[in-house]
């Protein structure tokens, strides 16, 4: 990554106002970023809701395969900053620069780090891995990973909230459609309350990738905010964005003065050499004139009288 490409205003940042910045950022370059998002997850949602009745195991799947889906938001967000708006097509052919390391990971051992979009950096674009890695979240962690996890929060909340109102949605326009969570009283005999949230339709289905699809770039978009502003703390990248910039310009300066100085010589030296070919063109005057001017008439008279 090159800090004196980025395309945002970088400073230091506190939480919410690197959270702010992360939204906005979302907002800037929605096309590819939300392009992006459905290019890789709607085509498997579709597999998915043909493939089980059951449209719960729909939704456990991709709500499990969250950490995949957000690499490609990352990679697309991440190339904006920095100055290269990629199509979906163009991150769909990188996929093997941000699948890779640490995605076994994030599906497994840290499938359920509330801070995932803050540390998805440190795998995916600084591509470490170990105990390296290890060092260098705990690093970053030291005064974002509390706002992360509330991002977090906010985000999971705020998909169901998108979920139940696209639900209730339908139910006001289509009074006959199935609910998002059946009422009581609709619950089948012999299941139990939490048993019947498992038999859910495609419409459910439906409304919870709607919901998804959404919130999670914004999520993502969020995260990778924070990240900047941490390492904009931890390693000046404000100033050294700045000192880049004043060092073009000195570069830029010196190379107009540097024109500028021979352009003033070539004016010099054509000056000089334009009287000298004059004078040497010039006839010379007779030995006891005062030059080639004549006098006035009379003037000799009046000055020598006989």
């Amino acid at each position: 990554m090159q800090p004196e490409h980025l395309a945002v205003a970088l400073r230091p940042r506190g939480g919410w106002e690197a959270l702010d910045l992360g939204f906005q950022m979302a907002r800037q370059w929605w096309r590819p970023i939300w392009l992006a998002w459905l290019a890789l997850y709607l085509p498997l949602a579709a597999v998915l809701l043909v493939a089980f009745e059951n449209k719960w195991w729909t939704v456990l799947i991709l709500l499990w395969l969250k950490p995949l889906f957000d690499r490609a938001v990352l990679h697309t967000v991440s190339r904006a900053v920095f100055g290269e708006v990629s199509g979906p097509l163009k991150t769909l052919r990188a996929v093997r620069d941000w699948l890779h390391p640490g995605l076994f990971l994030a599906l497994t051992f840290f499938r359920f780090n509330t801070a995932r979009s803050f540390t998805l950096p440190v795998a995916q674009l600084e591509k470490q891995t170990g105990r390296a890695a290890r060092l260098r979240r705990a690093a970053l962690g030291g005064r974002m990973r509390g706002y992360a996890v509330w991002l977090w929060l906010v985000c999971v909340h705020l998909e169901a909230v998108c979920a139940y109102a696209l639900a209730a949605l339908a139910g006001m326009l289509e009074p006959a459609a199935g609910q998002f969570i059946p009422a009581p009283e609709e619950v089948p005999s012999g299941l139990s309350f939490w048993e019947s949230i498992r038999v859910l339709g495609w419409q459910d289905a439906l409304y919870y990738i709607v919901a998804v699809s959404l919130i999670e770039p914004f999520y993502v978009s969020a995260g990778f905010a924070l990240y900047l502003a941490r390492r904009a703390m931890l390693e000046g990248w404000d100033i050294e964005i700045a000192l880049r910039r004043m060092e073009d310009r000195l570069r830029a300066s010196a190379r107009g003065k540097g024109a500028g100085a021979a352009a003033a010589m070539l004016l010099a030296l054509f000056l000089s050499i334009g009287p000298t070919e004059q004078a040497h063109a010039a006839p010379e005057a007779p030995a006891g004139t005062a030059g080639s001017c004549p006098a006035p008439a009379g003037w000799l008279a009046e000055t020598y009288p006989a």
